[in-house]
């Protein structure tokens, strides 16, 4: 994913998704040079969860699943060139 904000602009890649007491953390992957460590608390995930039910994001859920499939392929050729 791509993090914009008016101090930076990142690529993002989810590591590891756990649960501490009342908090889910999501941690970078360990191949990113910049670390990052998010803490999402139930009102984060009822909003996620919320405006996830939109029909556009619905439809782009339904999608992903192709989508992963070319994006890999394409990595993938991109490295092999």
């Amino acid at each position: 994913m791509r993090v914009v904000t008016k101090l930076a602009q990142m690529e993002f890649r989810v590591g590891d998704i756990r649960r501490e007491g009342d908090f889910l953390i999501m941690e970078s992957d360990e191949s990113q040079s910049m670390k990052v460590k998010a803490y999402i608390d139930a009102v984060d995930v009822a909003r996620m969860f919320k405006s996830g039910m939109k029909p556009g994001v619905i439809g782009f859920l339904f999608g992903v699943p192709g989508r992963a499939r070319k994006a890999k392929r394409t990595q993938k050729e991109l490295r092999e060139k």
